[in-house]
């Protein structure tokens, strides 16, 4: 949680980081990737560095490190990111069904769509 991910998305197999899941899950390093562990000690702290140096100053005093506010911050900040991606999204979607239905359209609003169907009945989207 501490670089912005959860364990689902940091674990999948694109990330590359599924070979050292078992240092969580079973407390344990395998000898196979015991070679890689420096590569992947100093890409966690790259991401911490570029996590850090986008904080202000003012959340950088020991205070905040106390209290683990720091922990949720990654997570605070891609969960801004997906909402917005979200948002955008369903924007984009209902101007394709708009566009699908539009012979259709009885009225509309940001959030509604009313058509009459083919047996000229009203059907809110």
């Amino acid at each position: 949680m501490l670089l912005g991910y959860s364990q689902k998305s940091f674990c999948a197999g694109e990330s590359g980081i599924a070979k050292f899941r078992g240092m969580e899950m079973r407390e344990a390093v395998a000898d196979s990737v015991k070679p890689q562990l420096p590569e992947l000690c100093l890409a966690l702290c790259q991401s911490a560095q570029f996590l850090l140096d986008g904080l202000p100053d003012s959340m950088l005093e020991s205070s905040v490190f106390e209290n683990h506010i720091l922990l949720t911050y990654g997570p605070q900040l891609r969960g801004g990111a997906n909402v917005k991606f979200g948002t955008v999204t369903n924007v984009q979607v209902f101007n394709v069904i708009i566009k699908i239905v539009e012979k259709s359209i009885v009225s509309s609003s940001r959030n509604r769509i009313e058509v009459k169907n083919g047996a000229d009945r009203k059907v809110d989207i």
